[in-house]
């Protein structure tokens, strides 16, 4: 996978996080990559599986979110230590559309972070404070779970949409690559 470095033209030292994995934890949410784009500006996202695709490989809501359940690592490029303090995800594009068409190395996941999703509004991000911050030194990694509780809902009627995860540090806000997110 692609490193992800932050806005072009910032000091190395001001924006030092990559996000060098963005992936879904398919063990515990009813999300899967993505095989079309119809529409997204980007070509790398996941979709909801369909009620009946959920049904074909035994996926209960007991055991398997409706809501996109992240696996993301990133790693600390910069030449001094950051404190990661909120995490998140901003979203960049929102629209309708018809539906009905048919590994990181060994980083252990540190925490998983549930955020409640209010109404998704374009360029509205919304983060979530950590409560113990996580210390990452130069050349470091933090890998987390993001579960985003309620996306689905705070569509409002929308099924299509593209985000950026967010992770802020004491330096900055660091966004990742476009994620493409379709809904059933």
């Amino acid at each position: 996978m692609e490193l992800v470095r932050g806005p072009k033209g910032l000091d190395r030292d001001l924006q030092p996080v990559l996000f060098s994995l963005i992936r879904l934890d398919e063990s515990r949410c009813a999300w899967k990559p993505a095989g079309r784009f119809r529409k997204s500006p980007t070509h790398f996202g996941f979709h909801q599986r369909s009620g009946q695709e959920c049904k074909e490989a035994g996926l209960s809501p007991a055991t398997h979110s409706p809501d996109p359940l992240f696996d993301v690592t990133v790693l600390n490029d910069g030449t001094r230590p950051l404190l990661i303090h909120r995490v998140g995800f901003l979203p960049t594009a929102v629209w309708t559309d018809l539906k009905g068409i048919p590994g990181a190395g060994k980083v252990p996941v540190l925490g998983t972070y549930e955020l409640p999703v209010a109404p998704v509004e374009r360029d509205r991000p919304q983060l979530l404070d950590i409560t113990d911050p996580v210390h990452i030194d130069p050349s470091g990694h933090f890998r987390f779970n993001l579960h985003l509780l309620g996306y689905r809902e705070a569509l409002s009627g929308s099924n299509e949409s593209v985000v950026r995860l967010l992770v802020e540090s004491d330096a900055c806000v660091h966004h990742s690559r476009e994620v493409y997110l379709g809904v059933y």
